[in-house]
């Protein structure tokens, strides 16, 4: 029940509507879905996120010798799926597709199924990640691949749907027509999946290339280029036709730095985008703390997982910045970070968790999206309408009711 006593003040209402969320999410019956009893071979790892999938019906294996024996021995390929705890089309994909009964039994009969956390096992994600982004320019997780029993890949691909869709065949489409290709055609797929080994082996060479560098033009090239990417109107640093915006602590403190050394194109260029960032969806603007990227140039519409390193590195950024320029908003908005880490992320233990995922019960962002009318409801009319002076929802869909908050840009200075 919501009580009768309306917040004063900016902070007020944030610890009115963060607690509200709650009452949202549960009034509308979110329930979590019940493991099934059986077990797979991830039953005896010691890892969070295998032991999530190890009662699916999917014969799941760890990355190990008994999954790579199996396949070299059975002559299947492998069906490999890298991924992590917070990762939300991973929970999609675990729900939609490996706790399928049907399609499940046509993964176990055609191919040997391996999971793995990017997390325990940055090697197996880096030799994969770069396979993912040769064959398919693309990058991001649930990052699954399809292997010859001498691990080469020969196709890759994120989110598979469970039936087909205007963009994408659906999973079981796709298993029957690479079961088929390995067993009618072999040749032609380990010739596909040798070239695509030849161009990673190719890559790796091209990364480990000793040539000598010149620092200063090596620095001066790479300002010029940051620069060039620069978004004048949105902040942040991509390709025109790139819609996704991604914080990149570290390009920003080196900005920061060479600001600091008479480049005053670098520190506008950072502060501005440091701004914009914190002003949009892709801050949480109830609690604090950074979500992972947005999808839109205007920072508005985030994917609502929260990382620890992204947050660790932004708060250092942000007090650099706030310590060269002496801008409030830097400041508080450093400040808020540093307590969204202390209050969400720190563990009794004294630890850090490394993420909180994008999804609660099921559903993504549903701690975060806000209609109008439940604004409304937790602050009352007269507040609501200062509020909504300051505030924005950005909606998530055309023509949707709920949104994510934003910062209004044209009053954000008052803030």
């Amino acid at each position: 029940m919501v009580s009768q006593h309306h917040p004063s003040g900016r902070m007020g209402w944030i610890a009115w509507l963060r607690g509200a969320a709650l009452c949202f999410l549960f009034a509308g019956g979110v329930t979590a879905q019940a493991a099934s009893p059986r077990t797979n071979h991830l039953a005896d790892s010691h890892d969070p996120y295998l032991l999530e999938h190890a009662h699916d019906p999917v014969d799941w294996y760890p990355w190990g010798p008994q999954a790579l024996d199996k396949a070299r021995r059975e002559n299947k390929p492998i069906y490999l799926s890298i991924g992590y705890s917070a990762c939300y089309w991973c929970h999609v994909a675990q729900r939609e597709l490996y706790r399928n009964p049907q399609i499940a039994a046509l993964m176990n009969r055609w191919f040997v199924n391996v999971l793995v956390d990017r997390e325990q096992r940055p090697d197996i994600d880096h030799i994969y990640m770069l396979a993912r982004q040769i064959m398919t320019r693309d990058s991001g997780w649930p990052n699954n691949v399809f292997l010859t029993p001498d691990l080469q890949p020969f196709y890759i691909g994120s989110y598979f749907p469970p039936k087909a869709t205007a963009q994408q065949e659906g999973f079981p489409t796709l298993l029957a027509t690479l079961h088929k290709n390995w067993t009618q055609h072999p040749a032609e797929v380990k010739r596909i999946a040798a070239q695509i080994a030849q161009a990673m082996q190719a890559a790796a060479i091209a990364g480990d290339a000793s040539a000598p560098i010149d620092p200063a033009a090596w620095t001066q090239t790479a300002q010029t280029e940051a620069l060039h990417r620069f978004d004048a109107l949105d902040g942040g640093f991509a390709s025109a036709t790139a819609a996704a915006r991604f914080p990149q602590p570290p390009l920003l403190a080196w900005l920061l730095a060479s600001g600091g050394a008479g480049e005053p194109k670098a520190t506008h260029a950072a502060v501005f985008t440091l701004q914009a960032m914190a002003q949009g969806g892709l801050m949480d603007q109830l609690g604090g703390g950074f979500r992972r990227y947005a999808v839109d140039p205007g920072w508005s519409l985030p994917h609502f997982e929260m990382m620890l390193a992204d947050n660790a590195q932004l708060l250092s950024v942000y007090t650099r910045a706030y310590a060269q320029t002496r801008l409030p908003d830097l400041r508080w908005t450093a400040q808020r970070t540093a307590r969204f880490l202390l209050r969400d992320l720190r563990l009794p233990q004294g630890v850090f968790a490394t993420a909180i995922a994008a999804e609660t019960g099921g559903v993504e962002g549903a701690t975060d999206l806000w209609t109008p009318s439940q604004i409304d409801a937790v602050l009352g009319p007269q507040q609501a309408q200062a509020w909504f002076a300051l505030y924005a929802l950005a909606p998530v869909h055309p023509g949707s009711e709920s949104g994510v908050l934003r910062q209004r840009r044209d009053v954000a200075e008052h803030l």
